[in-house]
């Protein structure tokens, strides 16, 4: 039995800007995924707050790929979405953080359906004795209550959600074009 105070809440996320750990991030890896601080800080520096990006610019050697993002920050040629700021759920540092759990945890049934994996489900229903459509349903269901589960941890709405995730997708796949 876990405690309230326990259970990991999405305020709870901070951008590790200290020591530069990267989250896991599901299949995700490279460069992207080794910068996902400066990312999650450059995304952070976007949504008004400047403060995790300041603190990995003292802490932490630029890399050069994003050399160029920061130079755009400075001389002001790429501007903060103060609107949209005014209207998240989360905190600027939590976004993409959350994001990150969000897209590990859907990882696993997500590319057994799109048999992304060695095994398929195919594989795993025969073991376990079921038609493979029941296993591809389990998944689904699966997949949504753990939508469900998100919604209910973060206060965000299924489409905040996956549009969330899209944009963590979008800038890991883009690298380093964030």
């Amino acid at each position: 039995m876990t405690s309230k105070n326990s259970k990991k809440k999405a305020s709870d996320f901070k951008i590790d800007t200290i020591n530069n750990e990267a989250p896991s991030i599901g299949h995700y890896t490279g460069p992207a995924v080794d910068n996902f601080n400066w990312i999650a800080a450059i995304d952070a520096w976007d949504y008004c707050d400047p403060i995790p990006l300041g603190e990995m610019i003292t802490n932490h050697n630029l890399p050069i790929e994003l050399r160029p993002i920061i130079s755009s920050i400075i001389n002001g040629k790429r501007k903060q979405k103060k609107i949209a700021s005014s209207k998240l759920k989360l905190a600027p540092e939590e976004r993409l953080l959350v994001a990150s759990v969000i897209i590990c945890f859907r990882s696993i049934p997500e590319d057994v359906i799109s048999r992304k994996n060695s095994r398929d489900y195919f594989d795993i229903a025969n073991e376990l004795g079921v038609e493979p459509i029941e296993l591809l349903n389990q998944y689904r269901k699966s997949l949504k209550e753990l939508d469900q589960d998100f919604v209910n941890i973060t206060g965000l709405s299924l489409s905040s959600i996956q549009n969330l995730t899209l944009d963590l997708k979008n800038k890991l796949n883009n690298y380093p074009k964030i």
